[in-house]
């Protein structure tokens, strides 16, 4: 598990999980407990200490939020472009901070600008790769299905993935299904959606 380290960043000791540690720009691991960072109370800040990334690579499934320009393949809509919602550079994307901190090489960034689970998802599930298989996906993707008012689905995550693919769940499975099919050493991270405030559900 990961965890943070808490300190004022004047030197004082930091208590996490019934240790005492004087140094929050050390690492340490006991009892399967990485030190991932800390965060500095006074600056406000949160540093990353975990260079676990280095000689790895990440490839991203995502929509909008996930897009810049000219990190995209070629005729996918792009949201970021330079010049909007405050993003003028692809070091502000959370993608590619993530990446940068931990020391991860971007392999395929395949987002799509107000693409679906339910849409391109499963076709773009198998297009992660620049030739060489990335060591880790991340799937940030799903927000426009519920924007768009796709229904849930019943799938349970339980017994053979079944072949509808309008339906979140369902799609969602297929997505993943045909993923991990493709891409079978790679490690696989679904990220939950953030809450919306245009649905209830």
């Amino acid at each position: 598990r990961f965890i943070f380290l808490v300190g004022s960043g004047d030197g004082s000791l930091n208590f996490v999980s019934g240790g005492l540690f004087s140094d929050p720009d050390s690492s340490f691991a006991e009892n399967g407990t990485m030190y991932f960072g800390y965060v500095d109370t006074l600056a406000k800040k949160t540093f990353l200490h975990c260079k676990c990334g280095v000689g790895k690579t990440v490839s991203v499934l995502g929509d909008s939020i996930s897009t810049y320009e000219g990190y995209i393949p070629e005729g996918n809509a792009v949201f970021y472009n330079g010049s909007r919602a405050g993003v003028s550079d692809v070091r502000q994307t959370w993608w590619k901070r993530t990446l940068d901190a931990l020391g991860y090489k971007l392999n395929t960034n395949n987002s799509w600008s107000g693409d679906k689970v339910t849409g391109r998802g499963i076709s773009r599930a198998t297009q992660l790769d620049n030739g060489t298989n990335p060591d880790i996906i991340i799937v940030y993707l799903g927000i426009n299905d519920f924007n768009g008012n796709i229904a849930l689905g019943t799938y349970n995550g339980k017994g053979a993935v079944p072949s509808t693919t309008n339906t979140f769940r369902e799609a969602y499975a297929n997505m993943l299904k045909a993923m991990l099919k493709k891409y079978k050493t790679s490690k696989v991270y679904a990220c939950t959606l953030v809450t919306d405030q245009y649905t209830t559900d």
